[in-house]
């Protein structure tokens, strides 16, 4: 195996990255590993700067998957919440459904 088949596997992962096909990865990471292992020391320098300039750019998507990840958990953390709310209380407090409290008799 050659820096090539380290260099598909790369762009694989970028284009799975994309698509947001989170659950194929673990299936290129296992390539990557071979695909490194079996290259060794062997890469020519141009095929080296290739591995590098794709390897950063799949960091790049990583971070911009992590982050998506993160703000779509918060959004969803938030919608949670706000479901929960029923009302608020006279001093502007929320009112959840979890609350046992009754507030002078009033519904809100």
């Amino acid at each position: 195996m050659s820096a090539r088949a380290l260099i598909d596997a790369l762009r694989r992962e970028a284009a799975l990255l994309q698509r947001g096909e989170f659950d194929a990865l673990e299936a290129v990471q296992a390539e990557k590993e071979q695909a490194a292992r079996a290259m060794g020391r062997r890469a020519t320098q141009d095929e080296l700067a290739m591995l590098r300039t794709l390897a950063l750019e799949n960091e790049r998507l990583f971070s911009v998957a992590l982050t998506a990840c993160k703000r779509a958990k918060s959004r969803l953390q938030a919608v949670e919440n706000s479901q929960s709310v029923i009302g608020y209380t006279d001093e502007g407090n929320r009112l959840s459904s979890s609350d046992r409290k009754t507030l002078s008799g009033r519904r809100y």
